[in-house]
């Protein structure tokens, strides 16, 4: 079950609804197309600002590829020292996935609604209050915990350019130059 958080503006009184916890996979090259969902790259989310929409919504939450780091040490650690290897590899294999993911990932984080980038996070340590563009007020948890049905999403992820990528840019650039926007 994913749930929906009720925020509500503390200068204007303003209410916004954000649904988080749904399942959001990427979809990443080089990941086999008959992997189980479960075992993809997961999404991190987070409530945000995104400035395209003017309103809150679910972001992406990058994560920082030292604290990935440090995650997978701290588990293969632990992990040899009880000497249960078994439990430990699945969750070696998804973090390893995740700091190539983070590691190849050049864009920051997008809307899930629109994909803009031009979003604001709450801050890591302030997540319940989000600045409320135009207002000047914030945005802070009013209510939570209602709980929406689950679904499961596949999102696209980036990767190194390759040969597609250069193509589609160079008929981009094409395309200005015959229309000659100035």
């Amino acid at each position: 079950m994913a749930w929906e958080t009720i925020y509500r503006c503390d200068r204007c009184k303003t209410e916004q609804r954000v649904h988080t916890g749904e399942y959001r996979f990427y979809q990443v090259a080089w990941q086999d197309k008959t992997i189980e969902l479960f075992d993809r790259v997961s999404c991190s989310v987070q409530a945000g600002w995104c400035r395209r929409c003017c309103r809150l919504r679910t972001i992406e939450e990058i994560p920082d590829l030292n604290l990935l780091q440090m995650m997978r040490s701290e588990l293969a650690e632990k992990g040899f020292v009880a000497g249960e290897l078994d439990l430990v590899t699945r969750p070696l294999a998804w973090i390893d996935d995740r700091i190539r993911w983070r590691r190849e990932r050049f864009s920051p984080a997008k809307c899930f609604a629109c994909g803009s980038i031009e979003v604001e996070s709450a801050a890591r340590s302030d997540q319940e209050k989000i600045l409320h563009a135009g207002c000047g007020g914030l945005f802070r948890a009013f209510d939570s915990d209602h709980f929406v049905p689950s679904m499961a999403y596949l999102v696209p992820s980036e990767g190194p350019p390759g040969e597609s990528f250069i193509r589609l840019t160079t008929r981009l650039w094409q395309f200005i130059d015959r229309r000659n926007f100035v």
